[in-house]
């Protein structure tokens, strides 16, 4: 790190909540319509292939083991590709897109791949982390909380957009932890209050949106020019993690005729112990 660079404070979590009180009452009903239209191309989506798998067996009897784990295999690829349709489309709101909400979707399309790519790689980066002592994939996941919204507002590809985000939390890591855990903290507790707590979602979810927004656009704007290739060893030494999992289950599957050995030893002499006891 660079320790000549001077660092700009963030607003307070007070002053983040009143920006974002009279954008959430103007970009309420849009996010409420965006979030709607989403649920409902995911759930359309998820159901057509099972459902058109029913409509053959009630129709011609016909039923096979492969035809129903195609349609379930599919009809999770379109539900995960409707909800991140959903993400994208909430996200250009909660950033102040004006467009109708139909508007949104379509211009949201060309972005999808690409965004489901970026935020892939960051939850990758992040799980690497967790598997190199823990500690590196916290440091992450909150640096890499603005994936998202760098995708979708500076249009940048998957690597460049987690090495923005490193960049812009820079310096201000504490700073950032601190206010994303507190808006998910308050969230959760809203969560919690009987019957009430049934619905805070439907305020808090976009409320913390708009939030996040928020802190990431001045993160942006008072953090400088980007630095090229800011983070980039760091980030491919946390993919590297990703390697130990793999090795362990190559290790485990190495180990498991020995293990199996050992288990039914185990189970048949419990029930030879067991059937004794019972007597002849």
């Amino acid at each position: 790190m660079d320790g000549s660079r001077e660092v700009s404070p963030l607003p307070s979590v007070g002053d983040l909540i009143r920006e974002t009180w009279p954008l959430f009452k103007a970009r309420f009903w849009a996010l409420m319509a965006a979030g709607g239209l989403g649920g409902i191309l995911t759930i359309v989506a998820g159901i057509i292939p099972t459902g058109l798998v029913l409509l053959i067996w009630f129709g011609t009897g016909y039923s096979h083991l492969w035809l129903w784990a195609a349609a379930g295999g599919l009809s999770v690829f379109l539900a995960l590709w409707g909800v991140s349709w959903t993400q994208v489309a909430l996200m250009e709101v909660a950033l102040g897109n004006s467009r109708d909400v139909l508007s949104i979707y379509l211009w949201c399309w060309n972005k999808l791949t690409p965004f489901s790519w970026a935020c892939l790689l960051a939850f990758l980066s992040a799980i690497g982390g967790i598997y190199l002592l823990v500690l590196p994939g916290i440091f992450l996941a909150f640096s890499l909380s603005f994936v998202p919204f760098i995708f979708v507002s500076e249009n940048i590809g998957g690597l460049e957009s987690l090495q923005r985000s490193l960049f812009y939390v820079k310096d201000r890591w504490m700073a950032v932890a601190g206010r994303l855990i507190f808006i998910s903290l308050s969230a959760w507790l809203l969560s919690k209050i009987p019957i009430l707590g049934l619905f805070s979602g439907i305020v808090t979810f976009p409320f913390a949106l708009i939030f996040t927004s928020l802190l990431y656009l001045h993160l942006k704007k008072t953090a400088g020019p980007p630095e090229a290739s800011y983070g980039k060893k760091f980030l491919l030494v946390s993919f590297a993690g990703l390697v130990i999992p793999v090795l362990f289950a190559f290790r485990l599957a190495a180990l498991w005729p020995l293990i199996h050995r050992r288990f039914m030893s185990q189970a048949r002499a419990s029930l030879s112990s067991y059937q004794g006891m019972l007597g002849p």
